[in-house]
Protein backbone atom coordinates (compact mmCIF):
# COMPACT_ATOMS: atom_id res chain seq x y z
CA UNK A 1 0.00 0.00 0.00
CA UNK A 2 1.33 3.44 -0.97
CA UNK A 3 0.87 6.24 1.55
CA UNK A 4 0.58 9.87 0.46
CA UNK A 5 0.34 13.13 2.41
CA UNK A 6 -0.92 16.15 0.48
CA UNK A 7 -0.55 19.53 2.19
CA UNK A 8 -2.41 22.60 0.95
CA UNK A 9 -0.65 25.76 2.14
CA UNK A 10 -3.12 28.59 1.68
CA UNK A 11 -2.23 32.27 1.47
CA UNK A 12 -5.02 33.63 3.64
CA UNK A 13 -8.47 35.14 3.70
CA UNK A 14 -10.35 36.67 0.80
CA UNK A 15 -10.03 40.45 1.39
CA UNK A 16 -13.72 40.88 0.56
CA UNK A 17 -15.10 37.86 2.40
CA UNK A 18 -13.34 36.35 5.44
CA UNK A 19 -15.57 33.28 5.22
CA UNK A 20 -13.49 31.98 2.32
CA UNK A 21 -9.85 31.97 1.25
CA UNK A 22 -8.39 34.31 -1.34
CA UNK A 23 -8.04 33.56 -5.04
CA UNK A 24 -4.42 32.37 -4.74
CA UNK A 25 -5.45 29.85 -2.08
CA UNK A 26 -8.42 28.57 -4.08
CA UNK A 27 -6.30 28.01 -7.18
CA UNK A 28 -3.81 26.13 -5.04
CA UNK A 29 -6.61 24.04 -3.55
CA UNK A 30 -7.82 23.14 -7.05
CA UNK A 31 -4.35 21.79 -7.83
CA UNK A 32 -4.20 19.83 -4.58
CA UNK A 33 -7.69 18.45 -5.17
CA UNK A 34 -6.75 17.17 -8.63
CA UNK A 35 -3.80 15.29 -7.12
CA UNK A 36 -5.99 13.98 -4.30
CA UNK A 37 -8.65 12.68 -6.70
CA UNK A 38 -6.03 11.05 -8.93
CA UNK A 39 -4.36 9.24 -6.03
CA UNK A 40 -7.67 8.14 -4.52
CA UNK A 41 -8.56 6.34 -7.74
CA UNK A 42 -5.60 3.98 -7.32
CA UNK A 43 -6.52 0.89 -5.35
CA UNK A 44 -4.42 0.40 -2.24
CA UNK A 45 -3.44 4.05 -1.85
CA UNK A 46 -3.76 5.71 1.52
CA UNK A 47 -4.17 9.45 0.99
CA UNK A 48 -4.03 11.93 3.85
CA UNK A 49 -5.09 15.54 3.38
CA UNK A 50 -4.07 17.26 6.63
CA UNK A 51 -5.32 20.78 7.25
CA UNK A 52 -2.83 23.35 8.46
CA UNK A 53 -4.13 24.31 11.90
CA UNK A 54 -3.61 28.01 11.35
CA UNK A 55 -4.76 29.99 14.38
CA UNK A 56 -4.36 33.36 12.64
CA UNK A 57 -7.59 35.33 12.45
CA UNK A 58 -9.29 37.61 9.97
CA UNK A 59 -9.22 41.39 10.36
CA UNK A 60 -12.19 41.29 12.73
CA UNK A 61 -10.20 38.99 15.03
CA UNK A 62 -13.09 36.52 15.17
CA UNK A 63 -12.59 33.96 12.40
CA UNK A 64 -9.65 31.49 12.60
CA UNK A 65 -8.18 30.54 9.24
CA UNK A 66 -8.14 26.83 10.13
CA UNK A 67 -11.95 26.70 10.12
CA UNK A 68 -12.12 28.23 6.64
CA UNK A 69 -9.47 25.81 5.34
CA UNK A 70 -11.34 22.78 6.69
CA UNK A 71 -14.69 23.91 5.31
CA UNK A 72 -13.30 24.70 1.85
CA UNK A 73 -11.51 21.36 1.56
CA UNK A 74 -14.70 19.50 2.45
CA UNK A 75 -16.78 21.66 0.10
CA UNK A 76 -14.62 20.82 -2.93
CA UNK A 77 -14.74 17.10 -2.24
CA UNK A 78 -12.02 16.04 0.19
CA UNK A 79 -13.29 13.23 2.43
CA UNK A 80 -13.23 14.36 6.08
CA UNK A 81 -12.03 10.85 6.95
CA UNK A 82 -8.77 11.71 5.15
CA UNK A 83 -8.40 15.02 6.99
CA UNK A 84 -6.90 15.96 10.33
CA UNK A 85 -5.63 19.16 11.86
CA UNK A 86 -1.88 19.58 12.25
CA UNK A 87 -0.32 21.20 15.30
CA UNK A 88 -1.20 24.89 15.64
CA UNK A 89 0.61 27.25 13.29
CA UNK A 90 0.93 30.98 12.66
CA UNK A 91 3.13 31.07 9.56
CA UNK A 92 5.77 29.34 7.47
CA UNK A 93 8.13 28.30 10.32
CA UNK A 94 5.40 26.52 12.28
CA UNK A 95 3.82 25.24 9.06
CA UNK A 96 7.17 23.60 8.38
CA UNK A 97 7.26 22.16 11.89
CA UNK A 98 3.77 20.73 11.43
CA UNK A 99 4.74 19.09 8.14
CA UNK A 100 7.96 17.72 9.62
CA UNK A 101 6.05 16.14 12.50
CA UNK A 102 3.58 14.56 10.07
CA UNK A 103 6.39 13.17 7.96
CA UNK A 104 8.14 11.74 11.02
CA UNK A 105 4.90 10.09 12.13
CA UNK A 106 4.48 8.50 8.68
CA UNK A 107 8.04 7.69 7.57
CA UNK A 108 7.00 5.76 4.48
CA UNK A 109 4.65 8.40 3.11
CA UNK A 110 5.28 10.48 0.01
CA UNK A 111 4.74 14.11 1.01
CA UNK A 112 3.65 16.74 -1.50
CA UNK A 113 3.14 20.40 -0.63
CA UNK A 114 0.94 22.73 -2.67
CA UNK A 115 1.99 26.39 -2.59
CA UNK A 116 0.27 29.40 -4.08
CA UNK A 117 3.07 30.79 -6.28
CA UNK A 118 6.53 29.97 -7.59
CA UNK A 119 8.16 32.33 -5.06
CA UNK A 120 6.32 30.91 -2.06
CA UNK A 121 7.17 27.39 -3.23
CA UNK A 122 10.87 28.22 -3.46
CA UNK A 123 10.80 29.77 0.01
CA UNK A 124 8.85 26.87 1.54
CA UNK A 125 11.30 24.38 0.02
CA UNK A 126 14.09 26.01 2.01
CA UNK A 127 12.18 26.89 5.19
CA UNK A 128 10.42 23.56 5.70
CA UNK A 129 13.58 21.50 5.22
CA UNK A 130 15.52 23.81 7.53
CA UNK A 131 12.85 23.61 10.24
CA UNK A 132 12.76 19.83 9.99
CA UNK A 133 16.54 19.54 10.23
CA UNK A 134 17.27 22.19 12.85
CA UNK A 135 14.18 21.85 15.06
CA UNK A 136 13.25 18.18 14.59
CA UNK A 137 16.59 16.62 13.58
CA UNK A 138 14.78 15.15 10.58
CA UNK A 139 15.67 15.27 6.90
CA UNK A 140 12.38 16.16 5.26
CA UNK A 141 11.87 14.94 1.72
CA UNK A 142 8.89 16.34 -0.15
CA UNK A 143 7.72 17.41 -3.58
CA UNK A 144 6.19 20.83 -4.12
CA UNK A 145 3.83 22.22 -6.74
CA UNK A 146 2.05 25.48 -7.46
CA UNK A 147 -0.45 26.74 -10.07
CA UNK A 148 1.57 27.88 -13.07
CA UNK A 149 -0.90 30.70 -13.81
CA UNK A 150 -0.72 32.30 -10.34
CA UNK A 151 1.39 35.45 -10.39
CA UNK A 152 1.89 37.74 -7.42
CA UNK A 153 2.78 41.41 -7.49
CA UNK A 154 6.39 42.59 -7.53
CA UNK A 155 6.45 43.39 -3.80
CA UNK A 156 5.22 39.90 -2.83
CA UNK A 157 7.72 38.21 -5.13
CA UNK A 158 10.60 40.32 -3.82
CA UNK A 159 9.63 39.65 -0.20
CA UNK A 160 9.60 35.88 -0.64
CA UNK A 161 12.88 35.88 -2.55
CA UNK A 162 14.49 37.87 0.27
CA UNK A 163 13.00 35.56 2.90
CA UNK A 164 14.38 32.55 1.03
CA UNK A 165 17.89 34.01 0.92
CA UNK A 166 17.88 34.91 4.62
CA UNK A 167 16.57 31.45 5.52
CA UNK A 168 19.26 29.78 3.41
CA UNK A 169 21.95 31.76 5.21
CA UNK A 170 20.45 31.19 8.66
CA UNK A 171 20.06 27.45 8.09
CA UNK A 172 23.83 26.99 7.90
CA UNK A 173 23.95 26.65 11.70
CA UNK A 174 21.40 25.47 14.23
CA UNK A 175 21.74 28.43 16.66
CA UNK A 176 21.46 30.97 13.86
CA UNK A 177 18.45 29.25 12.33
CA UNK A 178 16.62 28.87 15.64
CA UNK A 179 17.12 32.60 16.28
CA UNK A 180 15.56 33.32 12.87
CA UNK A 181 12.79 30.81 13.55
CA UNK A 182 11.84 32.36 16.89
CA UNK A 183 12.12 35.89 15.50
CA UNK A 184 9.61 35.09 12.77
CA UNK A 185 7.28 33.32 15.17
CA UNK A 186 7.33 36.33 17.49
CA UNK A 187 6.54 38.64 14.59
CA UNK A 188 3.72 36.41 13.38
CA UNK A 189 1.95 36.58 16.74
CA UNK A 190 0.34 39.80 15.55
CA UNK A 191 -1.61 37.70 13.05
CA UNK A 192 -3.68 36.39 15.94
CA UNK A 193 -5.37 39.79 16.09
CA UNK A 194 -5.96 40.31 12.39
CA UNK A 195 -4.59 38.95 9.11
CA UNK A 196 -5.50 38.79 5.42
CA UNK A 197 -2.60 37.25 3.49
CA UNK A 198 0.98 37.82 2.37
CA UNK A 199 0.72 37.29 -1.40
CA UNK A 200 -0.91 40.10 -3.35
CA UNK A 201 -2.22 40.04 -6.91
CA UNK A 202 -0.55 42.09 -9.63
Amino acid sequence: MAEHILVWVANGFDPEDPHRTDEFSRRCLDLALAAYARLKRVRGNSVRFPIINSVVRDRSGRIPLRDILWDEAVRVGVDPADMEFTIETTGSPTDGLAIAKLAKAHPGAAVKVFATTKETAEFFSVMYRAVALRAENHRLDFAIAWPSYSRADLKSRAMYRAMRLVTQAASLSRPMFLLWYHTLNFAYRRRLKGFTGTVRAR
